[in-house]
């Protein structure tokens, strides 16, 4: 959303906006407190941990940072449905000034005798009216529920794939979408470019009324043809639509155009061509594919790209915790944050071979695994030492990222044939990933016990008995499908009875036919977001049984953490892969980097929460 620069500094300083930030940034601090922590070392924690800590506090992690940025965070996203409403829940207030901001804005009648500075932004203003009648005959887009899975289906194999374009699955949040590279180029997203080139396949691409990204473009595709199985593969008629978000990052007014993608500079598949699949690289070798990639991604129009990022490069080559650049750089914040997240995990690989603080470094050689491979562990340090040959390498940048372990079995699997588990249960818990998130839910609270903290009492979780009490079945019969089903058959009204928000308007005396599971996880969802939620069709699908899965979810983290044996067990794995974080953070004149060892670090379950679609998994506290 573009507001003036008055309208956005009145924002800033309100009392009643500082106070509601302050009151966020307390909670927050509480939070860290808990485990050890304070607000002040905040920017110190990875993605992960900043991601789980600010929940339901922040849009974003970066938002917790100061006053600008929990303004610029919802200010940036204001525009896209799904987002505003996230917003208007959990920063009333911000959202509430933010609007009496925008009714301020001028009318567009121009007064005798007004300032060249009115008459001016009364220009601007009608300038955006007609932009804003223009955008009336935006293309708006139907789902079709028969039609468009199919649609999706080919424009993502025959269109994407087909042309190397790289595709990202987004069908979590904000529905199904097609989210692919631009065909021309990383950042290049004009309507009228990308017209002919759909045109050659069938389609027409117009702007949406809608949005599905706060940060990138998104547009909407229109058969126009009627498409069949014998010809195509794929079968839907003409008209049928798909939303198209091109991975080419919006460029906001006063804002610095970004030019690097998520993931572009990160060794493999999609990123930089270095050497893959577990090979020895030296030090010499790896910097010369390197700035070889760089040039190849980042051709003519891009050149002052390459130069810096293969002057970083060239930069990493040395030693010490604190690298003075040998020129100052120009990218724009986002650039900076995904050059130190990825672009870190190659420049901490030419460190290691340099560093010497460590009596593990300087490594002779790194390898980076293949892609996918492993979820913890971005390369691999090749050592003289005997004793360890190989070891483990997670990079995180400046804000943290990649340092909590994210898969319940990687760290088994990695040393398995020198350390194998010992604890039976830990198992049980460990092959409960191979499950989607919904269904590890219910296998997890399965395997649960009754009481946590004792390992002879029966397992079955509280929460899942009083489900399968509530649905007049035995718990072990139990599935997503079957929970989920339930759901549906049952009225919303009867589920949540006199917790209904509007309780006393629909006259709901009877207790919430899901309070025994809510009583018995100690959790109780957010009823009025939950509602919100089930306005349209398509949400209703997806989160019908929010109100009855989240708290099985939500449980699951305490009752792994009161067991014992099982959190013994993953921190004696854990601990024994002796992993280093290499913490890259990379600002306009200095490189950094700091080494730590895993070895004396404590793993706690947590749970990033049902919305976000990810399994169980851990944060880390490092114990200094």
């Amino acid at each position: 959303m573009n507001l003036p620069q008055q309208s956005i500094e009145q924002i800033l300083g309100s009392s009643s906006v500082n106070r509601e930030f302050g009151e966020k940034v307390k909670e927050l601090d509480r939070r860290l407190k808990m485990n050890g922590m304070s607000y002040l070392g905040y920017e110190s924690l990875t993605d992960r941990q900043q991601e789980i800590l600010t929940q339901g506090l922040f849009l974003e992690p970066t938002a917790a940072l100061g006053m600008e940025e929990y303004v610029r965070t919802a200010l940036d996203n204001c525009g896209c449905v799904d987002v505003e409403e996230d917003l208007h829940h959990h920063s009333p207030i911000l959202m509430r000034e933010i609007d009496t901001e925008k009714e301020k804005l001028p009318d567009l009648k121009i007064k005798i005798g007004e300032s060249l500075s009115g008459l001016d932004q009364t220009i601007d203003l009608l300038l955006e009216q007609i932009l804003n009648e223009e955008k009336a005959k935006i293309v708006p887009y139907k789902e079709s529920e028969e039609f468009t899975p199919e649609m999706r289906g080919y424009v993502r194999n025959s269109i994407a794939k087909a042309n190397n374009l790289k595709f990202t699955d987004d069908t979590k949040r904000k529905g199904p979408i097609n989210k692919f590279a631009s065909p021309l180029g990383q950042d290049n997203a004009e309507l009228e470019g990308l017209k002919p080139f759909f045109k050659k396949y069938g389609f027409d691409i117009d702007e949406t009324d809608i949005s599905k990204s706060g940060q990138y473009y998104s547009y909407v595709l229109t058969a126009t043809r009627d498409f069949t199985k014998e010809k195509d593969k794929y079968e839907f008629p003409r008209g049928t639509q798909v939303i198209y978000v091109p991975l080419v990052m919006k460029t906001k007014e006063g804002q610095k155009k970004s030019y690097i993608i998520n993931k572009s500079l990160a060794p493999g598949d999609g990123g930089l061509a270095v050497d893959q699949g577990g090979k020895p690289i030296g030090k010499q070798q790896l910097m010369e594919s390197t700035a070889a990639a760089v040039n190849e991604k980042y051709v003519e129009e891009l050149s002052p790209v390459a130069d810096q990022l293969i002057s970083i490069l060239e930069s990493s080559n040395n030693s010490g915790n604190a690298i003075a650049l040998d020129r100052e750089l120009d990218f724009s914040d986002k650039d900076f944050k995904t050059i130190s997240k990825d672009y870190g995990e190659i420049l901490s690989g030419v460190w290691a071979m340099n560093e010497q603080q460590a009596d593990f470094l300087p490594f002779s050689e790194v390898s980076y695994p293949a892609e996918g491979n492993y979820r913890l562990v971005d390369f691999f340090g090749i050592s003289e030492d005997p004793e360890e040959p190989r070891v483990p390498v997670s990079v995180k940048s400046g804000g943290g990222s990649k340092v909590a372990i994210t898969n319940i079995i990687e760290a088994q699997k990695l040393i398995e044939d020198s350390l194998p588990p010992q604890n039976d249960e830990f198992l049980a818990v460990a092959a409960t990933n191979k499950f989607t998130q919904r269904q590890q839910i219910i296998e997890l609270n399965k395997i649960l016990r009754e009481d946590p903290t004792n390992p002879e009492s029966e397992k079955g979780s509280n929460g899942i008995r009083a489900m399968a009490k509530v649905m007049g079945v035995e718990f072990k019969e139990l599935t997503y499908e079957k929970v989920n089903q339930w759901c549906f058959d049952t009225s919303v009204e009867d589920m949540l009875g006199n917790k209904h928000p509007n309780a006393k308007e629909l006259g709901l005396k009877k207790p919430a036919l899901l309070q025994p599971v809510w009583d018995a996880t100690g959790t109780t969802p957010k009823l009025d977001v939950y509602l919100k939620r089930l306005n349209t069709p398509s949400s209703e699908k997806e989160w019908r049984s929010l109100v009855a899965m989240s708290p099985l979810g939500q449980s699951m983290s305490p009752n792994l953490n009161a067991n014992v044996s099982i959190k013994e067990e993953f921190n004696r794995l854990a601990r024994a892969l002796t992993v280093i974080q290499c913490n890259v953070d990379v600002k306009k004149k200095v490189l950094r980097f700091s080494v730590h060892k895993f070895s004396e670090a404590n793993f706690i379950f947590d749970w990033p929460g049902y919305v976000s679609g990810n399994k169980l998994g851990f944060i880390m506290e490092i114990n200094k």
